[in-house]
């Protein structure tokens, strides 16, 4: 099996916002072409903000993308994020040849025949 790579995206939103909410959001970002999956679920983050250590829930999305469309998605993701300064990590995969032709073919409109 060939591997590929591939992006995964992750960020994280209030806790506050309903799963319709984050749904709509992560619908959003799919519409737009810029990734073919977005996963979402609860967590717990502990983190300092303006020398304040805080605990909060927030919810948590894994966005799937391909190498070529990861620019447009960190893009859209910076204009769409509530936060002034949003947690965007960056990872690049390996994938299973399929998975990143699908990728491919969802993001990238015309890329496969």
């Amino acid at each position: 099996m060939a591997e590929i790579q591939a992006i995964v995206v992750e960020t994280t939103l209030p806790g506050s916002w309903t799963e319709l909410e984050v749904g709509s959001f992560a619908a959003e970002i799919v519409e737009s072409d810029v990734a073919g999956c977005v996963q979402f679920h609860h967590i717990r983050s502990v983190y300092r903000w303006q020398r304040e250590t805080l605990n909060e829930s927030e919810w948590h999305l894994s966005i799937k993308t391909s190498v070529k469309a990861s620019t447009n998605l960190l893009t859209l993701l910076k204009q769409l994020h509530p936060y002034e300064v949003p947690q965007i990590l960056i990872y690049r995969i390996n994938s299973s040849e399929e998975y990143s032709n699908w990728l491919i073919a969802e993001t990238e409109p015309g890329s496969v025949d």
